[in-house]
């Protein structure tokens, strides 16, 4: 998928009319805009040579071009890119496009904002280090900075706002919970909300897109607090957000309050209990979703990265054939004749997996061939009773509903949780972060939970086991 969605004018080089952010602009009316290396720059134009040059530069495929902040500390060497090149925001979710109903509070006490541009991993990741910014701020008493929140579209540079995927307002009816609140010059003048990073911190960010493991943001942001900053650090460093999750889920440290004292699962209840999905996604859960028909809901995870994965081997189930075995040998899923299975069927079929010499690639052609086959003619039931209807959501669900591609494999796997936490069965596995999240949430509702293992289906009973793998 391209990186981004076409720029508009605006984005580039428009400064909010408000004047609060004038601070950190020039006042000169030259704005460059920086070319790739070697190339000339375009300084200095008039407003409509400037509007020229840029709908001239929207229709390439990946932004080559952007704003590069005035400001000394947000300056990077000719050779580097910008923030605003770097954080690749999709750039048509704009303010405009944003939910118009959601109500944001202003902040006049203390508040914490993510200091990493985005949140990194896959969906799950991501949201387990979105619940580690919520407990520090919990702990430490402070709101957190909304436009700071930026979820991640995987192997992208691509950021989407939490507002575009979650309710902001709902989020903000737990009272208990630290507020989202908007950007407030007055209080908040150590973050750019123009590059969506911390004010002197544009340097690492660049590193830090390149080498996330080996480099912390927050070592050139020591003593800041307005807004406070969390989030970017290399693990084993504080500030590590990974390492605030794992401490509880692993070795059952509490988080402490001056109020309560509870436990990460508890905790993360709490937290899944505010976080509504936005309009725009359940809009598309709607739309996928099978009319007054119970389903089972299926999560293999046979994808290439997790075959690749080097933890936990001797749990695995590979076979997607032997997986679909179990499913249909278990008696209490033979009423059932649909089934949601949840796989990221653009990385099945990604032409590198399908070479001979990939390690995995029979397992991997198997796979491929078994789901092709089901999607396009489902499966007859053993018992020759019935046939079962075998779907998926995921990208080419979204691809046909035109969701902007700058944010359709975050979405898909936020459907595609959706649609797992409203079936009638879910059937896991414990090797998955999403899979564990998914049985959580499922618990706390009260829905049955079931694993597939190499000794055959399973049923849940109370609280999965943390995450091992």
């Amino acid at each position: 998928f391209r990186e981004l969605a076409k720029l508009r004018l605006d984005d580039l080089v428009h400064t909010p009319s408000s004047g609060a952010l004038d601070d950190f602009f020039s006042s000169s009316n030259e704005r460059p805009i920086q070319e790739k290396p070697g190339k000339e720059a375009f300084v200095g134009r008039s407003s409509d040579e400037d509007e020229m040059r840029i709908k001239q530069l929207t229709n390439r495929d990946r932004v080559q071009n952007t704003q590069s902040l005035k400001h000394s500390d947000e300056t990077v060497n000719s050779k580097s890119l910008s923030c605003i090149d770097v954080v690749q925001r999709c750039m048509e979710l704009t303010n405009e496009s944003l939910p118009s109903t959601v109500d944001v509070p202003a902040s006049e006490e203390m508040t914490l904002a993510l200091a990493a541009p985005m949140l990194k991993g896959g969906y799950r990741n991501q949201y387990m280090r979105f619940v580690a910014l919520v407990g520090n701020a919990l702990i430490n008493r402070q709101n957190l900075l909304l436009p700071s929140i930026k979820w991640h579209e995987k192997d992208s540079h691509n950021t989407v706002p939490f507002e575009m995927l979650f309710d902001v307002e709902e989020w903000n009816r737990h009272k208990s919970l630290p507020k989202l609140v908007r950007f407030n010059q007055s209080i908040h003048h150590q973050w750019n909300p123009a590059s969506t990073v911390f004010v002197g911190s544009c340097n690492n960010v660049i590193k830090y897109f390149k080498k996330p493991h080996r480099t912390s943001i927050l070592n050139e942001l020591k003593g800041v607090t307005q807004p406070y900053a969390l989030g970017g650090a290399i693990s084993g460093q504080p500030g590590n957000l990974w390492d605030f999750y794992r401490r509880r889920d692993k070795y059952g440290k509490t988080i402490d309050t001056a109020d309560s004292s509870m436990t990460l699962q508890d905790f993360e209840e709490w937290v899944l209990s505010a976080m509504k999905p936005s309009q725009l996604v359940m809009d598309i859960v709607n739309s996928i979703r099978p009319k007054d028909q119970p389903y089972i809901a299926l999560h293999p995870r046979v994808e290439p990265e997790m075959m690749e994965h080097a933890h936990c081997k001797e749990v695995k189930v590979r076979s997607v054939s032997l997986i679909l075995e179990q499913v249909l040998a278990y008696e209490g899923f033979h009423n059932y004749t649909s089934m949601f299975v949840a796989v990221a069927m653009p990385q099945m079929m990604h032409k590198h997996h399908l070479h001979p010499r990939y390690p995995f690639h029979e397992e991997h052609k198997e796979n491929l061939d078994t789901l092709t086959r089901i999607f396009s003619k489902g499966i007859d039931h053993p018992s020759g009773h019935s046939h079962i209807n075998v779907w998926t959501a995921g990208e080419s669900s979204l691809e046909e509903r035109n969701v902007n591609p700058c944010m359709i494999q975050l979405l898909a796997s936020i459907v595609n949780m959706e649609l797992a936490l409203e079936a009638d069965v879910f059937v896991g596995t414990s090797v998955s972060t999403w899979s564990t999240s998914v049985w959580k949430i499922r618990h706390r509702r009260g829905m049955p939970n079931y694993e597939f293992t190499h000794d055959g289906i399973k049923q849940l009973d109370g609280l999965p086991p943390p995450f091992a793998c």
